[in-house]
């Protein structure tokens, strides 16, 4: 097999009837293997050479760096539409093409981004990191990527994806400092900068908890943590912070440890928290969907007196005995759970919403899109905590800790199956290790917020 580094020696002029960018060094070319569902956009797209001014203003030395590295580049429009916007983007380089991609061309600012991100991981693989011979951690760990919303993923993939997400949020940060962006595209690069900030905080968290490097690899995977480190540092002017009186939402499976910490950070701030797993059942019970069934199911004498009589103890059994034992379909759970938050950020505004076990986990997929629209609307904050190691640890770790509670054998494995559901990674803006003391779980929530007023002692938890 021919090593990367001699594909990069060996890399092709582009022929006389490609189309070319980056002064004529990289072909627009059609043959690369690209996402088939994804339609072709033309080498002539006016947002392949405005993403390409960009980064040529904003970091001319990766501008020069791509166009000697990369030989190929597909264009291609976003799923269902060929619309220019601020949409995001898609790109990825398949096996066995090295120095080509391809991505998605309807957002210029993304399609820069994707650019860089492509050439970071082509500049692993050129170095010959296309294994995973930088760490001695077993090619069978797998850990949860912040980075991507697929499977878990071995440690070496992860570096992968921090190094290539340190590389975006430096354009972004040079985006902000170089461009001339008018008021909506400024806003844009900034929400752009803290989601890839969120993405490298996390990278580097599990990097240096997780990764068991060898010697080849103490150089490299340290310098790049000492980069994203600095980098880092350099975009906090357009980081932002949760602010004083702010709802902040917390997330992740049962057992990571969210009521320990929701606790510990009333205690601390002397924000009242509100836990999900308490308010649901008598806020449910109320609902038309329950009503309804309940109507149907026992008529309409017997609701009348239940709802006159029932004390909220009662009401949480009626309830529990419907949603758990699968009375009411997927779809009417999904939107319980939905209407529940609605509920409280509508009702509980400074607090902390603790989420409790599986309230953000959904059957289908769009109410996580509905939920993230939602928070991004009135500007909550999401912190996910989670035991930050790899897949089989992490299960091990919360069925430890889910001993202590009054699980039936199949709730704890329902609980365990949720551990690594892609709508905690969706939704997170911050993630912190559980597997730390609560004092230092704390710590790393100041380090993410603006001042917040401090009780004179820390209570510890129950």
């Amino acid at each position: 097999m021919m090593a990367a580094t001699e594909l990069y020696d060996k890399k092709p002029v582009p022929q006389a009837a490609e189309p070319v960018i980056f002064e004529g060094k990289v072909a627009v070319s059609f043959t690369i293997a690209a996402d088939s569902k994804l339609k072709d956009a033309p080498a002539t797209h006016h947002h392949i050479f405005k993403a390409e001014a960009v980064l040529k203003e904003c970091w001319p030395g990766v501008y020069q760096q791509f166009g000697e590295t990369m030989k190929g580049f597909h264009p291609k429009y976003m799923p269902d539409t060929e619309d220019d916007g601020f949409l995001g983007s898609m790109s990825h380089q398949q096996p066995g093409y090295c120095g080509s991609m391809w991505a998605t061309v309807n957002d210029y600012f993304c399609l820069s981004q994707a650019f860089v991100f492509g050439l970071a991981h082509n500049n692993l693989f050129a170095m010959g990191q296309q294994v995973a011979d930088l760490f001695t951690n077993d090619a069978a760990e797998l850990y949860d990527s912040a980075m991507w919303l697929d499977n878990p993923r071995p440690i070496a993939a992860i570096f992968h994806d921090l190094y290539a997400f340190i590389h975006v949020l430096t354009l972004d940060r040079r985006i902000l400092e170089h461009a001339a962006l008018d008021e909506r595209e400024r806003a844009y690069v900034i929400s752009l900068l803290n989601k890839n900030a969120s993405r490298v905080r996390i990278g580097m968290d599990m990097i240096a908890k997780c990764a068991r490097l060898t010697p080849s690899g103490e150089n490299l995977v340290n310098d790049t943590l000492t980069w994203a480190a600095e980098e880092m540092h350099l975009s906090q002017k357009y980081i932002a912070k949760i602010k004083q009186g702010q709802q902040v939402l917390i997330i992740g499976p049962s057992g990571a440890g969210k009521s320990t910490f929701s606790k510990a950070l009333s205690k601390k701030t002397g924000m009242e928290a509100v836990f999900f797993d308490t308010i649901c059942w008598s806020y449910w019970y109320q609902l038309p969907v329950l009503q309804d069934w309940l109507l149907k199911t026992v008529g309409e004498e017997q609701l009348v007196l239940w709802n006159e009589t029932l004390v909220a103890k009662q009401k949480q059994i009626v309830v529990r005995t419907i949603v758990e034992n699968k009375v009411i379909t997927h779809e009417a759970k999904d939107w319980l759970k939905y209407q529940l938050i609605v509920y409280a950020i509508n009702n509980f505004k400074g607090h902390i919403l603790d989420t409790g076990g599986g309230h953000v986990v959904f059957h289908n997929e769009k109410y996580v899109r509905l939920l993230k629209q939602l928070l991004v609307q009135n500007n909550i904050k999401v912190i996910q905590i989670k035991p930050l190691a790899h897949v089989e640890q992490v299960k091990e770790i919360v069925s430890e800790r889910m001993k202590t509670r009054t699980y039936t054998p199949g709730e704890l494995e329902k609980a365990k199956n949720n551990v690594f559901s892609p709508a905690y990674r969706t939704l997170s803006d911050y993630v912190i290790d559980s597997n730390k003391p609560v004092d230092e779980c704390i710590a790393t929530f100041f380090e993410l917020s603006e001042p917040i007023p401090v009780q004179d002692t820390m209570v510890p938890c129950p």
